[in-house]
């Protein structure tokens, strides 16, 4: 089932006050690991706990919430939810969001005529103390706004009933890096929250260009994808030592297809450029785990258009072009393989593709190690990776052959 109740992003921002840049200004959001803004998780969380509360059939008095912030969200997202007895996990095909443990009891005590804003805005009515919803409400603007700024990120949050504390006191500490615990006392409540000031990301400029060999210059490469990979590259080699051109396409997740329009795109591209060069880029983000869709997904990025490009090569344009395929070094790790496996499956296909009597004078794929791009980021506040100057010898070796 899919859920539903979450407020719009204008209208989560107008009630909460929670003006956070990476949920509204897609400029600042390309900075970091999302590209894209995301939704509060706070929102999705209220309606979550909103479907929780339809499924009990009397009122209920919540002790205590526990969310852990898994993943983050996009409005594009397919999002469902499964309850427990006193769980939630919000999720989609690819990865859980949300885990959202609640300790509550039934509870006969009535309900207040005038609900509560809150209450309304996630059609909540069978909650004896609402008070509780409220306050993890306002945590969203008194962490993303009030303490921590913009580019604030929130990884778990803990709400639960306590003494009534006269005074409103909240205690910021610093744990690591840019890992932040905030403990929020107001009323009858107290909050801690773990969250973090995201970093932004920063392309490691290479201090040389590669090449100077005169054979090699004006050159035509055509580069799959727009990534950070792809933004090295062009600076390594230098923009006038090269004619660079570029094709991206998009393919949605929840339904992948080679279509049509895309196969007429690359073979357009192809035909036009002649290029004598092409980087294969393109990638979907890389997801744990193993299953039919992402098998899909994968099967089509890496395997189907990758015998597309090196068909057209070998038959409409005499083998003129050489390929650069990236495959990935999980491949010499086991427990790499096990961990990514839909990922990995599909990588040593193509490495077969690459290997075919027809293909290998034309293709040539490398073993990449994890790199340093905006896509790897660590919670604790750092992206991971070996700096992606290091793919300068790979490049450099598949040039000079």
């Amino acid at each position: 089932m899919l859920l539903d109740n979450i407020l719009k992003t204008k209208k989560f921002v107008k009630e909460s006050g929670d003006y956070n840049k990476i949920h509204i200004n897609k400029k600042f959001s390309q900075n970091f690991f999302f590209k894209k803004p995301v939704l509060h998780g706070i929102n999705v969380a209220l309606a979550a706990l909103s479907k929780f509360m339809k499924n009990k059939k009397k009122n209920c008095r919540i002790k205590k919430i526990e969310i852990n912030f898994k993943d983050y969200c996009l409005e594009e997202d397919i999002l469902k939810f499964k309850i427990l007895k006193n769980k939630i996990t919000v999720y989609d095909d690819f990865a859980e969001k949300i885990n959202i443990i609640i300790d509550y009891k039934n509870n006969n005590s009535l309900i207040k005529k005038n609900k509560d804003r809150i209450s309304k805005l996630y059609k909540i009515n069978n909650l004896t103390n609402p008070e509780i919803l409220i306050r993890l409400f306002n945590t969203s603007k008194i962490i993303a706004i009030d303490h921590i700024g913009h580019g604030c990120m929130i990884y778990n949050i803990n709400i639960k009933c306590s003494d009534n504390n006269k005074n409103h006191t909240i205690k910021k500490t610093k744990l690591i890096n840019n890992l932040f615990k905030i403990k929020d006392k107001y009323e009858n409540y107290t909050i801690e929250t773990l969250c973090g000031k995201l970093k932004k990301y920063k392309i490691n400029k290479f201090s040389k260009q590669l090449l100077n060999n005169k054979k090699l210059k004006k050159q035509k490469i055509l580069i799959f994808g727009h990534g950070d990979i792809s933004k090295n590259l062009i600076e390594y080699l230098g923009k006038k030592n090269f004619d660079f051109n570029f094709i991206s396409f998009k393919i949605d997740k929840y339904n992948p297809i080679f279509s049509k329009n895309i196969k007429n795109k690359i073979y357009n591209t192809l035909k036009r450029i002649k290029p004598n060069y092409i980087f294969y880029f393109s990638s979907p983000r890389i997801f744990r785990g193993n299953s039919k869709l992402l098998n899909k997904l994968y099967k089509i990025f890496y395997v189907d258009i990758l015998i597309f490009i090196l068909r057209i090569i070998n038959q409409d344009l005499n083998n003129i072009a050489k390929v650069f395929y990236p495959s990935t070094i999980f491949l010499d790790n086991n427990d790499d393989k096990k961990r990514y496996l839909s990922y990995t499956l599909n990588k040593y296909k193509a490495e077969n593709i690459c290997k075919l009597k027809k293909f290998k004078k034309i293709a040539k794929f490398y073993r990449l190690p994890k790199l340093k791009t905006g896509s790897n980021y660590n919670f604790l506040g750092f992206y991971e990776g070996e700096n992606i100057t290091s793919i300068k010898k790979f490049i450099f070796d598949f040039l000079k052959n």
